[in-house]
């Protein structure tokens, strides 16, 4: 029998239509390697969590429906206190429960869930309602829930047992569950028709992998592809069927930067800001472009290191003493070994000089720079001048140029082909941000060999390369635009 699983329950509700695809198996699982680390990461912390119950009775077999039978089979054993990876059914729902506690003197079952964040979230007390309604729809009592979150104080090397600390949301939990409840029926009886519901335009349409499918065929330029728009502005437009930019009428308010995307989609034209050059001139040679890669695991890799703080593993820079003239690159990646920060503060001080402007593609890098200040004193004054120097190119384009073709995103990868026509990422062996800190990720922990490692650093630092010289092109571009240059 095939369950509606959490991720359905979850899915029908910002669209009936997932819902319905996601049971009916028309959806592929992401299964990339930033994908492989969650995986990775989510059972490593699970398994360290289970030794704080070493009393506990794993009920997780063969599959989830024979793991639902063992569980109700151990439950019924008055000796069986304390229960890990339980499975409860009921009608056409599933669920999973990563500690169940018997309760003394009672037929009462105290819930806890293990996450992976650091702070409780509204999307775990969802996931922990829909948990919850499984149960009680089961035939559970239910007398608390609580979960166990990451401590943020805890280090590389700390004893498991300081790794989590725990929050009881059963009142906010039983509040979600009742409404859950209420819907269940007529959720399941959706799901499991045989004819897929009639989609319908929603907030959640623009970051669905469907979409390009659904409603994306009708629209070309959709109300989503304004830049900042309110929640409160998107849920009135689609209360009056407004789906795209060009059926907005006049009387609804818009900022400034929204009524420009507007103006341009309804003349087909490019927006260029008449302090575009102004910005553009500002910046000074030498001209320095760099990029930054990062980790961020939820166990601590090196010493003295919290769960999940940022490390940066590697960075690109590219240089060039005129607009369109010879090109320096400099690079480092870190061993993996070992905590490689403070030898990349202090390059970035030896490689950036004193004079030119630093060019960045939004604030991280910035960030992490004004960041080592404080962890590297002794560079302060030097990483401070770096930081006065940065230009965030992002913001500049947001600000100044607009193309419709870009969609309302700006991303450096979506903005790259429509401006440039040089530099791809479609021929990397590693072309995504999340892949590379998982590849990078899983070098550090030793999962990979010699001869391995050596390959992942190589492509490894040719995407980093990559994107500072997509910096460069982008304001090789922004130049030949103010100053009329093709």
């Amino acid at each position: 029998m095939s369950y509606i699983k959490k991720s359905t329950f979850f899915n029908y509700l910002n669209c009936p239509t997932l819902g319905w695809l996601s049971k009916h198996k028309k959806i592929k699982e992401k299964t990339g390697l930033k994908e492989k680390l969650l995986f990775f990461e989510w059972r490593d912390i699970h398994n360290r969590a289970y030794e704080l119950f070493p009393d506990a009775i794993n009920a997780q077999i063969n599959s989830p429906a024979a793991s639902a039978q063992n569980t109700n089979e151990l439950l019924q054993n008055p000796n069986n206190k304390t229960i890990t990876c339980a499975y409860f059914t009921a009608s056409n729902f599933i669920a999973r429960v990563d500690v169940v506690k018997r309760c003394e003197n009672s037929n009462e079952l105290d819930l806890i869930e293990i996450k992976l964040g650091k702070i409780s979230k509204l999307k775990y007390i969802k996931e922990m309602a829909y948990i919850s309604m499984v149960l009680l729809k089961s035939g559970m009592n239910i007398n608390t829930v609580s979960m166990m979150l990451l401590n943020t104080g805890y280090k590389f090397g700390v004893d498991v047992s300081q790794m989590f600390s725990s929050f009881n949301c059963t009142r906010k939990v039983e509040e979600k569950t009742l409404e859950y409840i209420l819907i269940a029926d007529k959720v399941e009886a959706a799901i499991e028709s045989e004819n897929m519901p009639s989609p319908k335009f929603n907030k959640t349409c623009n970051k669905c992998f469907f979409f390009s499918t659904c409603f994306g065929t009708k629209y070309q330029n959709l109300i989503f592809d304004l830049p900042k728009l309110s929640p409160i502005v998107i849920d009135e437009l689609i209360e009056k069927n407004i789906f795209s930019i060009e059926e907005i009428p006049d009387d609804i308010e818009l900022t400034k930067m929204q009524q420009i995307v507007k103006t341009c989609v309804q003349n087909n034209s490019v927006y260029i800001s008449p302090t575009l050059k102004d910005e553009i001139d500002a910046i000074k040679p030498p001209y320095y472009y760099l990029d930054f890669e990062s980790i961020n695991t939820a166990i601590p890799l090196y010493p003295n290191v919290p769960s999940r703080s940022q490390i940066i593993n590697q960075y690109s820079i590219h240089k060039s003493l005129t607009i369109d003239g010879p090109v320096q690159h400099f690079e480092y990646i870190a061993t993996g070994e070992k905590d490689d920060q403070y030898q990349i503060a202090k390059n970035l001080v030896d490689v950036l000089g004193q004079e030119g402007s630093i060019m960045t593609y939004a604030p991280f890098e910035k960030i992490v720079i004004e960041r080592f200040t404080l962890q590297f004193p002794n560079l302060k004054n030097e990483l401070l001048s770096i930081v006065a120097r940065i230009v965030d190119l992002e913001k500049i384009i947001r600000e100044n140029y607009y193309d419709i073709r870009f969609h309302g995103r700006s991303s450096i990868k979506t903005l790259l082909p429509i401006l440039t026509k040089d530099t791809t990422y479609n021929n990397l062996e590693i072309s995504k941000g999340g892949d590379a800190a998982a590849f990078f990720t899983f070098m550090a922990m030793g999962i990979y060999d010699a001869t391995k490692s050596r390959k992942i650093k190589e492509y490894l630092l040719k995407y980093c390369a990559q994107d500072t010289m997509a910096l460069l092109e982008l304001h090789q571009f922004l130049f030949n635009v103010v100053n009329h240059k093709k």
